[in-house]
């Protein structure tokens, strides 16, 4: 049987890992030539993201933590489709700002 105050701990001390610095370290994993555009396309997803309530002033890695913590895992992916869905952009370009958003997403595990 698993005990809960055992696995509350577990999350705090995964939470206490997160990167000072996650962008920086997810970008270095991130091609040379692609990370202007894919830095580009985070921090506008950040800035609507800071908009959203309760989500204001929110830090990449207060982002992170918030992840890790969370008792429902899709927040983050829930927050991405909304952010892309309420583009107005071409097919093609909300496809690239989801595909950057996505691999962002990924650095909610690498980050950690």
């Amino acid at each position: 049987m698993l005990d809960l105050s055992q696995s509350v701990v577990q999350q705090r001390r995964v939470a206490r890992n997160v990167a000072e610095d996650p962008v920086g370290f997810w970008l270095s994993r991130v091609d040379v030539d692609t990370r202007p555009a894919h830095k580009s396309h985070f921090l506008r997803w950040m800035g609507w993201l800071n908009h959203q309530p309760g989500w204001d002033g929110v830090t990449p890695r207060d982002l992170l933590v918030r992840q890790i913590e969370a008792e429902d895992p899709y927040v983050l992916l829930d927050l991405v489709q909304s952010y892309v869905n309420g583009l107005v952009r071409r097919k093609s370009s909300k496809r690239k700002a989801y595909s950057v958003e996505d691999s962002g997403n990924s650095w909610t595990k690498c980050s950690t």
